[in-house]
């Protein structure tokens, strides 16, 4: 019953909503960039939103999104200021940072779409970085 009356609220409040997964998507973006963020705040957060059975409809979408536009750019930068070698490391770093994120705090179900996400950024970059 509490639970229903707080994902209620929680859903029909856009604004905490919205400022709930924007805070969320800044704490991995500030983990991304390298730097410490609680962990398990992150993994509360995401797992409230999990019970609340919003998770997918109001974090997911916009997470896969900022995680596709992070790596094409991110990617883009990289193909002009390192050669092959150096973008592979880093291709490779980046995706086991990506691999801990999801086993320590994401949703089972967003390690699949993230997956794919990652796998079609750095195909369409390695296709960029060597045309045919």
């Amino acid at each position: 019953m509490g639970l229903d009356l707080f994902r209620h609220h929680i859903v029909l409040n856009t604004l905490v909503q919205t400022r709930t997964v924007e805070g969320l998507l800044m704490l991995i973006e500030k983990e991304r960039q390298g730097d410490a963020v609680d962990r398990t705040l992150l993994k509360s957060l995401l797992r409230m939103l999990s019970d609340l059975q919003i998770y997918h409809e109001a974090f997911e979408s916009k997470f896969l999104v900022a995680t596709e536009r992070l790596y094409a750019a991110e990617g883009q930068r990289l193909m002009q200021e390192h050669d092959v070698p150096e973008y592979l490391a880093h291709v490779d770093k980046r995706l086991n940072e990506e691999n801990e994120r999801l086993l320590h705090y994401l949703d089972p179900a967003t390690k699949y779409e993230s997956s794919v996400v990652l796998f079609l950024t750095i195909h369409k970059l390695l296709q960029d970085f060597c045309p045919s």
